[in-house]
């Protein structure tokens, strides 16, 4: 699992989940990530100069990243595998995006790396 035991929480004690858009200043704002995102996976959710792609996150970390299909669906890049509860929180919140996008897309340039599970150029 990708979530840190050892950290303990900060804001909600409740499990949780978001998704959150390219650039979004919760995952811009931190010069140093370690305490939300895994070293490893820095690569596919950080490009070259440090710009951010859509990102999904449980419990205060990153979990992985997302993007659409050409029809609009939501499309994971998940970076560790989730526990029952955690894949729960992540569909509701995958659902409550497709229903407010009504099939509209977001654009990204990483839309193909997210797409590939491919590093961010």
């Amino acid at each position: 699992m990708c979530i840190r035991d050892s950290i303990d929480p900060v804001g909600p004690t409740d499990p949780w989940a978001a998704l959150l858009p390219t650039l979004d200043p919760s995952t811009m704002g931190w010069r140093g990530r370690d305490f939300y995102l895994h070293a490893r996976d820095v690569p596919y959710v950080f490009d070259s100069v440090g710009n951010a792609a859509p990102t999904v996150w449980v419990d205060g970390r990153i979990v992985g990243g997302w993007t659409q299909d050409d029809e609009g669906h939501v499309t994971l890049m998940l970076r560790c595998a989730l526990g029952d509860r955690q894949t729960e929180l992540v569909a509701t919140e995958v659902a409550r995006l497709e229903e407010f996008l009504e099939g509209r897309r977001v654009p990204t340039t990483y839309r193909g790396a997210l797409l590939r599970g491919a590093r961010l150029p």
